[in-house]
């Protein structure tokens, strides 16, 4: 089992400390049987790292009673590049039927410069918020909304 904690950056001073530290006796104690996830993932803006440091521990000293010390990996999602955009809206076409554009790729990969979350985010306002159905051609997008 895999545990996916997402924005756990949100969180801050001890309460950030708390869950690392619950997080830490977890790993701790998978030798001796007790059940824990085999990997924890920690999603957020931040790493931990930096919280580490801004928090005024060493960024790569050693303490066996921090929470800190089990990271194994630290990885940050890039930006899409345009056909990336263009596969990831191509995945909501062959769910829906809903077709985005080349135009229309082109354009959102212009508003977003590929940042994932507002790439989602800008797909979401057109299909959910403005309620565009059919072929999304940027034209329809730039129509401001009423209400």
């Amino acid at each position: 089992m895999v545990l996916f904690l997402d924005e756990i950056d949100a969180l801050q001073g001890s309460s950030m400390v708390s869950i690392l530290s619950q997080l830490r006796d977890g790993h701790n104690v998978r030798p001796k049987g007790r059940p824990f996830p085999a990997s924890v993932v920690l999603c957020g803006l931040r790493d931990v790292r930096d919280y580490k440091v801004a928090s005024g521990g060493a960024p790569d000293g050693s303490n066996p009673a921090s929470p800190f010390n089990i990271l194994a990996d630290s990885l940050r999602l890039g930006d899409f590049t345009a056909d990336q955009i263009a596969e990831l809206y191509d995945q909501h076409t062959q769910a829906t039927g809903q077709e985005f554009t080349k135009d229309a790729v082109e354009w959102a990969f212009e508003l977003t410069q590929g940042q994932p979350w507002l790439v989602n985010a800008l797909a979401d306002e057109i299909i959910t918020e403005m309620g565009v159905t059919g072929t999304s051609p940027p034209s329809r997008w730039r129509t401001p909304r009423s209400g």
